[in-house]
């Protein structure tokens, strides 16, 4: 009896996930640049956690022993593993997005000029029967350039057909790549009752209103064009929490390798475009991913330094920064 209900835990998945941790993985061989540049000393690793749901079994075992960390679905935003897919693909929404935004914050801090920004809002979800779809890239609607998730609230507050300007999203789901079509005129239409949109902002719009056609989920998102052009592989790879590591090792190949001066370090943060660094989860098992992988430097957002240190080797000097500004002063003055 005890091997057949020992079994049957093993077999049973329960809406519980562990985090344990993933790898330090450097920055710069994914980066491509057109026209190319050449190649610089010192390097700045990402570093990612593992994310699996658990059995019965492995819950137990977890509680028993108190590890590895886990939590409910809902902490993710998800349930079961129809929850699990969506989260992933969004996952890929936001790293690219990371991107985008750490080519802006790195060439600003390298005080290299861009050419243009195109800012508007990445569709996170919608309805089965909207004219849009996860991954497109919504610029105007009814001519309204929209810059944040206000804009679209307030010009949706209609019920007449619409039509808007977008940049089709075509995500890879095997790998996590996306990439945009030309800018295309699409037809709005009521498609029935309403859907509350979620925002992901803070501030006057954190709780928007209902809107009829199908968009339930946006994030304010942004294109750049730079010379040179810089193209970041993440095949697999989702979450914004490597746009910090992305501009500090993107803002050292600007300045030619002087900021590094040769050194390897590991960073993990959000980012935005004008170089703020933001929480992210996990950092007591990065920490220990940094130590595996032998980084002897490791940035944190400032509020999660007693996180990694928490769990960091002796080895791992961890500094908590709260810009990309601060962490270039901080590797100067090293």
């Amino acid at each position: 009896m005890l091997i057949a209900a020992v079994s049957i835990a093993a077999a049973v998945h329960v809406d519980t996930y562990a985090l344990t941790p993933g790898s330090a993985t450097p920055v710069g061989p994914r980066m491509t640049f057109t026209p190319p540049q050449p190649k610089i000393r010192g390097q700045v690793a990402m570093v990612d956690v593992n994310i699996s749901q658990m059995t019965a079994l492995s819950r137990f075992i977890a509680e028993l022993t108190g590890g590895p960390r886990h939590f409910p679905g809902s902490a993710f935003g998800f349930t079961g593993n129809s929850g699990l897919k969506k989260y992933f693909s969004q996952s890929f929404l936001t790293m690219d997005q990371a991107k985008h935004d750490a080519v802006i914050a790195a060439f600003r801090a390298a005080d290299q000029p861009i050419s243009a920004i195109t800012t508007g809002l990445l569709v996170y979800d919608a309805t089965p029967k909207s004219s849009l779809h996860l991954g497109d890239f919504l610029e105007a609607v009814n001519g309204r350039e929209l810059r944040t998730s206000c804009d679209l609230a307030t010009v949706l507050g209609g019920t007449n057909t619409m039509v808007a300007t977008v940049r089709r999203g075509h995500l890879n789901q095997a790998t996590g790549a996306l990439r945009f079509s030309p800018p295309t005129s699409v037809t709005l239409k009521p498609v029935g009752h309403e859907e509350s949109l979620v925002t992901y902002q803070a501030g006057p719009c954190a709780s928007a209103p209902t809107t009829r056609f199908g968009i339930t989920s946006v994030n304010p998102a942004h294109l750049e064009h730079t010379i040179p052009a810089v193209s970041i592989d993440t095949t697999a790879i989702g979450g914004p929490s490597a746009g910090f590591a992305m501009a500090l090792s993107l803002t050292n190949q600007l300045l030619n390798g002087r900021l590094l001066g040769g050194r390897s370090v590991a960073a993990s943060g959000t980012i935005d475009q004008d170089g703020a660094i933001g929480d992210v989860g996990g950092v007591p098992e990065k920490a220990i991913a940094v130590g595996r992988a032998n980084f002897t430097w490791f940035f944190v957002p400032k509020s999660e330094v007693e996180a990694a240190r928490s769990t960091a080797p002796s080895s791992v000097h961890v500094v908590g920064v709260r810009s990309l500004a601060e962490a270039i002063a901080a590797l100067k003055s090293a």
